[in-house]
């Protein structure tokens, strides 16, 4: 377990990379932010050009989001937060459509897709390697850098790829640009019909294209239509080991301490069962219980 004076990587300064820093910092941990770019902030950099502005990332800052509102005062730039109109201006296919936050009838007559509304709708509705040569020592890694593919994917001849090297695959998951290839998980960039944006790369995302992916097989060998992906979301779930655990199921459910642990520890082995089978699942889950304390205290999914 990290204590106090013991050194902590933080990789990436974006906004998550830099709360985490600030909050390991007040802790009493020495701690070390890494950036490739030349400028903190990540998606929510502020831009200046020809004497202009340019938030590249949300320049709105809800009133429900109180954790954040409190680490702003903390910090002291509460000063530097002001009131803004509740009218708003979405650019989509050459026009500006203006909406009033909060207002339903606006807001469902904005050109998006149902899943987008509901995403706009609830965000607006309250108003290591480092180097061949560079080696930094620490206790902890907090990674907070998003995530990349690997690079040799955007050099396969005549399969696109994304700006993270993702390949762009069509509804049967199948890579655009060869019929013979296939692509899940966290190297897919796959937006579903009605969707504005790619699916999450989360495990349970995952999870459902390789089941899917079986289909599609067993579809085409037996030379029928491959059948179109669909992705439900079953929520997510944080565990942070004997500090607690948070999820936000189906429904907006939200569930915390012991029973979300329980819930974290079933996903978890559901997905190694489905990986390894019933009887090295059981295995692991023994092996795990005698190496439980040399592996890492904090666990994401």
């Amino acid at each position: 377990m990290v204590t106090t004076g013991e050194r902590v990587i933080v990789v990436g300064a974006g906004v998550a990379g830099l709360a985490a820093a600030y909050r390991l910092n007040k802790a009493g941990l020495r701690v070390t932010v890494l950036e490739r770019m030349g400028e903190v902030g990540g998606r929510m950099s502020t831009h200046l050009r020809d004497g202009y502005r340019i938030d590249i990332g949300a320049s709105l800052l809800p009133t429900s989001y109180r954790h954040m509102l409190a680490l702003i005062d903390e910090a002291g730039l509460a000063d530097q937060i002001e009131p803004t109109s509740s009218l708003f201006g979405l650019v989509r296919d050459g026009n500006v459509h203006r909406f009033q936050a909060g207002n339903l009838k606006d807001m469902l007559g904005i050109p998006l897709s149902a899943r987008s509304k509901v995403t706009l709708l609830r965000a607006l509705w309250d108003c290591i390697r480092l180097g061949d040569k560079l080696f930094v020592p620490a206790e902890l890694v907090v990674w907070a850098a998003g995530i990349k593919a690997p690079d040799f994917l955007k050099s396969l001849d005549g399969l696109k790829t994304d700006r993270i090297n993702r390949l762009i695959v069509e509804e049967t998951l199948r890579a655009t640009g060869d019929d013979n290839v296939f692509a899940i998980g966290d190297c897919a960039n796959c937006v579903l019909p009605g969707e504005d944006s790619a699916l999450p790369p989360r495990a349970q995302t995952a999870h459902q294209q390789a089941d899917h992916v079986v289909k599609v097989i067993a579809a085409r060998l037996a030379g029928q239509t491959p059948p179109t992906f669909r992705y439900r979301d079953y929520g997510s779930l944080v565990s942070l080991a004997d500090y607690g655990a948070f999820g936000n199921l189906i429904g907006g459910l939200k569930i915390e301490g012991l029973l979300a642990r329980l819930a974290y520890r079933s996903l978890y082995k559901m997905h190694l069962k489905a990986v390894h089978g019933l009887a090295k699942t059981a295995l692991a889950s023994v092996g795990e219980m005698i190496a439980r304390p040399a592996k890492p205290r904090i666990k994401l999914h």
